[in-house]
């Protein structure tokens, strides 16, 4: 299989961010949803993403999982049919960072900074806004400048 430069995006956005849903990774990336799950289905299929349920929120605390119903809108009862996207354990491995991001604790934290990221992109179109990694990144290259 080849990977498509939409692919990488896809990986890099789930290797920043550690989870999303299937609406953010529409808005982020696709015209419709169909599309969406159409190519992450591929990625599923291809091991480098993997599909979780939001009822694995019920495992860290029920004020979680209905605090996510909150998050997503929706009553708790339709919470059963929603997942979270996030890469597989062999890559989120490689990159800093990345394994905690995608760890159950910080699945409602991170959705909500999702929102709050397409938000600002959204109101601030030719705003640079960087992932904590793109900072880290950047403050350890001017480190290096300045020596």
């Amino acid at each position: 299989m080849k990977l498509t430069q939409r692919d990488h995006q896809i990986l890099c956005f789930l290797s920043d961010q550690g989870v999303a849903t299937l609406s953010q990774l529409t808005q982020e990336f696709f015209l419709t949803e169909k599309a969406c799950r159409s190519r992450l289905h591929i990625l599923l299929t291809a091991k480098l993403i993997e599909s979780v349920s939001v009822q694995e929120l019920r495992k860290l605390s029920l004020t979680a999982f209905q605090k996510m119903s909150d998050i997503l809108r929706v009553s708790t009862a339709e919470l059963w049919k929603y997942r979270l996207y996030r890469l597989t354990s062999a890559l989120r491995g490689k990159r800093a960072g990345t394994e905690s991001l995608s760890q159950l604790k910080m699945w409602r934290h991170q959705i909500q900074l999702n929102g709050v990221r397409r938000f600002f992109k959204e109101s601030f179109p030719n705003a640079l806004l960087l992932t904590e990694f793109d900072v880290q990144t950047e403050w350890s290259r001017y480190l290096a400048d300045c020596s």
